[in-house]
């Protein structure tokens, strides 16, 4: 039987940062279909840690490697351009995928966002923001999600939608490393304990 390569690995990562280390000694294999979900209180690295695995953040000692998959990020600021409408933030994002403005539609229909198409971004609660960001996410579709707190500002439909998008990934042989203190109602392959 043919074995999957893995979409990411890291290898006794640690980062030293304020005097202390948020996390030392790290080593994980994400593998095709894999959640992994990491844990830890305010300021205990968890947002540092997912800057390391999608290497906007070097780590003090270790490596990241990327193994030819796609990466696709969402942190705590949502990264949108406020003066774009929804729509045409969303249909850009496809332009920009290579792909037909149709996933643009169905992205926007599948979070709820259709209400508000015609409104720039910046007017938006947070939380519409948050799904917009969502939106953009499935309209690029990489093989590895890295979320930061993805249900920060959500409503309980929201969320559901979530975790229904998020096990779709996981069947379609993608992987998501996501923090958060939310409970997940999903298989869980990996949990990392972030410690302050």
């Amino acid at each position: 039987m043919h074995k999957l390569k893995p979409l990411l690995t890291s290898s006794h990562l640690s980062l030293h940062r304020a005097g202390r280390y948020l996390w030392q000694d790290l080593s994980l294999q994400v593998n095709p279909g894999d959640l992994c979900v990491i844990r830890g209180e305010n300021g205990s690295g968890k947002t540092s840690l997912l800057k390391v695995f999608a290497r906007i953040l070097p780590p003090s000692i270790g490596h990241v490697a990327c193994h030819g998959g796609s990466i696709g990020y969402v942190g705590h600021s949502s990264g949108l351009y406020p003066t774009l409408s929804v729509w045409r933030y969303l249909q850009t994002q496809a332009i920009m995928a290579g792909k037909s403005p149709e996933i643009a539609t169905k992205q926007m229909n599948l979070w709820g966002l259709e209400s508000w198409a015609d409104l720039p971004l910046g007017k938006l609660s947070f939380g519409q923001q948050r799904r917009t960001a969502l939106a953009r996410l499935g309209i690029h579709n990489a093989d590895l999600w890295l979320l930061d707190e993805p249900t920060a500002s959500l409503d309980t439909n929201a969320i559901t939608i979530l975790w229904q998008v998020i096990a779709a990934k996981q069947n379609q042989g993608g992987a998501v490393i996501m923090a958060t203190h939310h409970e997940v109602p999903l298989p869980i392959q990996h949990q990392i304990h972030c410690h302050e």
